[in-house]
């Protein structure tokens, strides 16, 4: 039974040395990207996480095609800060494009975003769910 385990663990070891760089994530700047999006909360004795229960929750991400150019656009959902689309210019490039496309959400808290073909015309259309009207939201 012994030489079981040392076998293993010979081979876990083996295999995890490697010199191949790791998988994973880059971060990049947004100067190379061009997403500027920030969504920070500013805490008051009316506003904050005693209150409302959901304060940290976050606005939401989507990712989807929305032009139909093969692309993942960006649009995020912000709490105290405004909504905002980002669409995918290659090369790991955005451009945001919310005032072009219509998109005017300051008003209200985003709790939530989600995407789906509503009305079936093949397109990806971009549902926001708000809380609006309480404690000043």
């Amino acid at each position: 039974m012994k030489r079981i385990h040392v076998a293993c663990l010979l081979l876990v070891v083996t295999c995890s040395c490697t010199t191949e760089p790791p998988l994973g994530f880059k971060q990049l700047a947004p100067s190379e990207t061009g997403i500027l999006f920030s969504n920070p909360l500013l805490e008051t004795p009316e506003l904050n996480i005693l209150t409302y229960l959901y304060y940290y929750n976050g606005g939401g991400v989507i990712i989807a095609d929305f032009n139909q150019d093969a692309l993942p656009d960006i649009y995020f959902g912000g709490n105290q800060s405004e909504d905002a689309l980002y669409i995918n210019q290659g090369n790991m490039s955005f451009k945001e494009v919310s005032a072009n496309a219509g998109i005017s959400n300051s008003d209200g808290w985003t709790t939530g975003t989600a995407h789906v073909d509503i009305n079936g015309d093949g397109l990806q259309d971009i549902y926001i769910c708000k809380a609006s009207g309480y404690r000043g939201l």
